[in-house]
Parts: structure tokens; sequence; C-alpha cells
């Protein structure tokens, strides 16, 4: 067995093949999937959940259509990220926050 193959078998898929799998199978049996991240986050490098998304294929296409670009807002009415809806993935970017979201922006990561 190679050493792939061995890795492969303990740790499990890489993770776009393995996202890739759960988005056919949440599309099929109708769950949406949700990805968030705060632009601020030290622990997860900002961006990197875009790029993971750009890496999977749902609905048969791989990442999104369009760059997610729209701007959201908080309870406060000030800006709160930024948001994008396809398929059955949502993803949301948290401005002026961290790891943990709902620690940071409760108002905003609970809305």
């Amino acid at each position: 067995m190679s050493f792939t193959k061995y890795l492969i078998t303990i740790l499990g898929p890489d993770p776009t093949t393995f996202l890739s799998e759960l988005a056919f199978n949440s599309t099929k049996h109708g769950v949406k999937m949700s990805y968030l991240e705060g632009n601020e986050d030290a622990i997860v490098a900002a961006g990197s959940v875009m790029i993971t998304v750009q890496n999977t294929t749902f609905g048969g296409i791989q990442g999104f259509s369009v760059q997610p670009q729209t701007v959201w807002y908080g309870p406060d009415g000030s800006p709160a990220g930024v948001v994008h809806q396809e398929k059955n993935v949502s993803y949301l970017i948290f401005a002026n926050t961290g790891h943990l979201i709902s620690h940071f922006q409760p108002s905003n990561g609970w809305e």
C-alpha cells in the first residue's frame, strides 16, 4: 500500500474531496450548508474558508459562480460583513471579528 493510500485510510479523504461529497449528499437530501469566518481570525486565516468553498464542487459546479460581495448589515445598521447564497450553500464573512464570532460579534452572529 502506498503512503498516500495509507494516509487516506487513516485520516480519511482530503478536505476538498470530503466537502464535495458532503455538498453532494446535502443537496441530494435538501440540507443547507453554511460557512462562516471572521476577517480577523488568527486561528484559521481569513479567506481560507472561501478558498475551500471555491475548491468544493456542489450542484455539479466547482465553487460559486460569482464572487461574494453583498454587504449585510447588523441590527445597529452598520456593515457586519459579506454574505453570499448560491445553491444550498451560504457563505458569510464577519467584519471585525476573529475565530469566536458569537463572542466578539454576538448580535451579528445570531442575526
